[in-house]
């Protein structure tokens, strides 16, 4: 059975809320059914940053709807199309709920609001917005908020609904640079450890009416505790050597980013990489945990200012250049020298001259 909400606007047109499809007979506009456009964020899982245009059609996210005859004006004016918030899947070429729900007659809009992914949990939406309550880091999904989505009828046809979705934490991310024209940079593992805010309470803090959102952001933070973020590598990120221009090489991008909680980065905060050198001439070597402060990574080389807060929506990439002596690589050079003779006695032979 299907879902379809309809309002009575014409008299002569009694509608049953539950129809069976085959023996439906609706009007074209009656008949279009509710779906999404949703920008489109890569392809990979919950697990990791969406990144880019397009959402992952292996994910789903929460919408809520209201219900207005004419504009949208408050929030808390509406009618609940649905009960509470529905996930949303893709559905062939199109996100839809997993029931089917069609738009109402003329003279009547529909608003929306969403977040993602569905897997989060604690999260209400009310006439403030969105609130997820106690929301843990250390999974490191991708939480992100829509806004509202107001004034939408059935015009938008078969493109749907745009959601566009922004990101609601921070995200780290690491790059590396071969300076080094005498050797080659192959970087096996990498970890970042430090004392981190795990937990914490995020709220979009919208007024009633929407028109001008006040302060969004974070509270209610758990004290710092001891996380380590390890992403896997695949077997380790050959970094490009290309000395003119240098070419950035991504070491954690998209899924291996790691996603935290706005914040005060720890002074004491720590990256570690083990990495495999390649000279030009002569044998390979490893460098293993070699260990470097996240506040030693400097914005700028002539003016060091290192990053000192993590805020909302930014995107944190640090980069480790190799530049070959500073890396802890030194040149074999030569200094000889010659050890003096030493002067033993021979003997002496006497010689007549004939």
């Amino acid at each position: 059975m299907k879902k379809y909400l309809m309002m009575a606007a014409v008299a002569s047109m009694a509608l049953v809320g539950c129809v069976n499809e085959e023996s439906e007979n609706l009007t074209q506009q009656q008949a279009r059914k509710i779906s999404f456009d949703i920008p489109v964020m890569g392809t990979q899982s919950r697990a990791g940053e969406i990144q880019g245009d397009d959402y992952p059609g292996t994910e789903s996210f929460v919408v809520y709807a209201k219900q207005y005859a004419g504009n949208f004006t408050n929030w808390s004016n509406g009618t609940d199309f649905w009960d509470g918030g529905l996930a949303a899947s893709k559905k062939g070429d199109t996100w839809e709920t997993d029931d089917d729900y069609y738009w109402p007659p003329t003279g009547y809009t529909l608003t929306f609001a969403a977040y993602s992914p569905s897997s989060v949990t604690n999260a209400t939406y009310g006439s403030d917005g969105l609130t997820v309550t106690g929301f843990d880091a250390s999974g490191n999904v991708d939480l992100m908020y829509s806004g509202r989505i107001t004034n939408q009828t059935s015009s938008v046809g078969a493109t749907g609904v745009p959601v566009v979705f922004k990101h609601a934490l921070s995200s780290v991310v690491f790059s590396a640079i071969d300076a080094d024209p005498n050797a080659n940079y192959k970087i096996t593992a990498l970890s970042v450890s430090g004392l981190f805010i795990k937990t914490g309470t995020f709220k979009e803090n919208l007024t009633d009416n929407g028109v001008a959102p006040s302060s969004q952001g974070w509270s209610n933070q758990s004290a710092a505790e001891t996380m380590t973020h390890t992403p896997d590598l695949e077997g380790g990120i050959e970094v490009t050597a290309e000395a003119n221009p240098l070419v950035e090489t991504p070491i954690t991008q998209n899924e291996t980013a790691w996603l935290m909680i706005p914040q005060t980065v720890n002074e004491n905060a720590t990256v570690t990489i083990d990495y495999t050198v390649t000279p030009t001439k002569g044998a390979p070597y490893d460098v293993t945990n070699k260990p470097i402060l996240l506040k030693d990574f400097k914005t700028e080389e002539t003016t060091p200012a290192s990053i000192t807060t993590w805020e909302m929506a930014n995107r944190y990439k640090y980069i480790i250049k190799f530049v070959g002596d500073a890396s802890g690589r030194v040149k074999i050079v030569f200094k000889p020298s010659i050890i003096g003779w030493t002067e033993v006695p021979g003997g002496k032979a006497t010689y007549t001259i004939q």
